[in-house]
């Protein structure tokens, strides 16, 4: 049996944020078993990771981002070599939705997980760093949603909005689970 393969495409670098840990990354195991070849590409380097929310590092931040998209870059020439490209979040954090519609042109089939409910406008959300809020272009995740074979929500409420703009009909709320093998409820208390 051949086995299939999955590109997944994140923003951190993999065991570092919740909210991979907790949507995807506990069931790598279960996939190999299950015969898929499983290749994670972050946008994010360990090296930006230590300094992106970090007040100043510019220069590295800087660096950190065009490397980034030279990652993304990588990703589109070797695309269709994936049976599924799964996208947590996004492709690229900032600017418009070029990557997003290169990643949807040569993949096969593309799964859209969101975690937060980026479908609302961005106004009323801080933002920690005041330039990149010009820098974030909130159609990218509207053409995800609109365009991808299947969407997996973190919300109800953002479910029925996800059903509502796409274009294939295939959504669905997974609330973040917890490995309960591995994390177990205190049994006595003080």
């Amino acid at each position: 049996m051949t086995k299939k393969r999955i590109l997944i495409i994140c923003p951190f670098p993999q065991g570092v944020a919740a909210g991979q840990r907790l949507k995807y990354e506990q069931y790598f195991n279960i996939w190999r078993q299950n015969d898929w070849d499983i290749d994670i590409s972050s946008y994010m380097d360990e090296k930006m990771w230590e300094v992106i929310y970090k007040q100043g590092h510019y220069l590295e931040k800087f660096f950190g981002t065009i490397r980034g998209h030279f990652r993304r870059l990588i990703d589109v020439t070797r695309i269709h070599k994936y049976d599924v490209v799964y996208v947590f979040m996004y492709v690229t954090p900032l600017m418009s939705s070029f990557m997003e519609r290169m990643v949807r042109i040569f993949a096969k089939r593309v799964i859209y997980d969101i975690e937060d409910n980026v479908v609302k406008p961005q106004n009323s959300i801080i933002q920690p760093n005041p330039i990149t809020k010009y820098l974030k272009w909130p159609g990218k995740y509207q053409y995800l949603i609109r365009s991808c074979d299947y969407i997996i929500t973190s919300s109800p409420f953002l479910n029925i909005d996800c059903k509502r703009i796409t274009s294939k009909g295939y959504c669905s709320y997974i609330s973040s689970s917890i490995d309960t093998e591995r994390f177990q409820p205190k049994s006595e208390y003080l």
